[in-house]
């Protein structure tokens, strides 16, 4: 199976070897196709039923390991937040699947910023939408927006999954030590946000959208944002992962339905995160992804469950997809 150029594979028997450039995990975001090592990893699993290791290009004398052998004192604030979110996937996606595992030069350094998460010392907040949803011209927010409209997308996905009466957008990812700051921030921020969401009785549904772009790194996405949200629904999480109170508004719908989210979360009426991936029907998804992938992902040791749909748009319209995901 051919993966990106910028992701050394190797073979060793019933195993495979990721090798992946720390460069890349230090300045891209994760969903480019040299950091999205969750999609090559499930997609390897699914066509050769191999084992996945994951490694780091050394380079000479080993000299690349440095770039993510960060300090207790340089994981917040130090503009290190794709290396963090690096780490907090690999650590998830290790936990989750029983044919994943790291080198052992990953490990120690791994293992360093579990213990920081876990610390009694501190504790992590996210960061509240402060305003409305951006609007802007490009294709893929223009989509984004028709289907937060009522009804919009729970005709898309039809009965695959309970969708609640109200869709929101761009929900902020970030993790702060004890409050947001750029001083404090642990992951990145700013854009990061998850396209959209609903609730429904216990179950949020997390939807990664996508229009004309197909991307391995769709599987990544999804992957971080129910494992980013499940930790803050999950009273057994070991993290200290507190949800930070909203910052004005009163009406459930304030702050992109964040006040709808607290009041859930806080009363411990949210179980359960479901993991969308929709993609428009003229693209479709990377080749690499199929149902036999999402079959792949859905045995985790979490039982986290993810779905594929796609959405039709004849004419400035959207509407359900007639095509059958294989």
């Amino acid at each position: 199976m051919t993966i990106s150029s910028k992701i050394t594979k190797k073979e060793d028997g019933d195993r495979v070897v990721l090798r992946l450039n720390p460069y890349i995990i230090k300045n891209y975001n994760m969903q480019d196709a040299g950091n999205a090592f969750e999609g090559w990893a499930c997609a390897i699993r699914c066509k050769e039923n191999k084992d996945v290791i994951l490694d780091i290009d050394l380079g000479i004398n080993e000299e690349n390991i440095d770039v993510l052998r960060l300090k207790t004192e340089e994981y917040a604030g130090h503009g290190n937040g794709h290396i963090c979110r690096f780490f907090y996937r690999v650590i998830k996606f290790k936990q989750q699947y029983d044919w994943f595992s790291v080198s052992e030069y990953l490990k120690p350094i791994l293992n360093d910023f579990e213990n920081y998460l876990t610390a009694d010392d501190i504790y992590f907040v996210n960061n509240p939408p402060t305003k409305d949803a951006e609007d802007n011209c490009h294709k893929e927010n223009i989509v984004e927006s028709k289907l937060a409209e009522k009804g919009k997308l729970k005709d898309i996905l039809g009965e695959a999954v309970n969708i609640g009466e109200e869709v929101y957008r761009q929900l902020p990812v970030g993790l702060f030590v004890g409050k947001k700051s750029k001083d404090n921030s642990v992951f990145t921020y700013g854009h990061s946000a998850i396209d959209l969401w609903s609730i429904h009785e216990d179950t949020i549904s997390i939807v990664e959208l996508k229009a004309k772009n197909r991307m391995i790194g769709i599987i990544t996405e999804i992957f971080f944002y129910v494992n980013y949200i499940n930790d803050f629904i999950n009273p057994k999480c070991p993290y200290r992962f507190e949800l930070a109170e909203p910052t004005e508004g009163k009406s459930s719908d304030s702050n992109r339905g964040y006040l709808k989210l607290y009041d859930k979360i806080k009363t411990g009426n949210l179980k359960n995160v479901v993991g969308i991936m929709l993609a428009d029907d003229g693209d479709r998804f990377h080749p690499c992804i199929d149902q036999k992938l999402i079959d792949i992902m859905d045995r985790n040791s979490a039982n986290f469950k993810y779905k594929l749909a796609m959405y039709h748009v004849p004419d400035f319209n959207i509407e359900k997809s007639k095509i059958d995901i294989k």
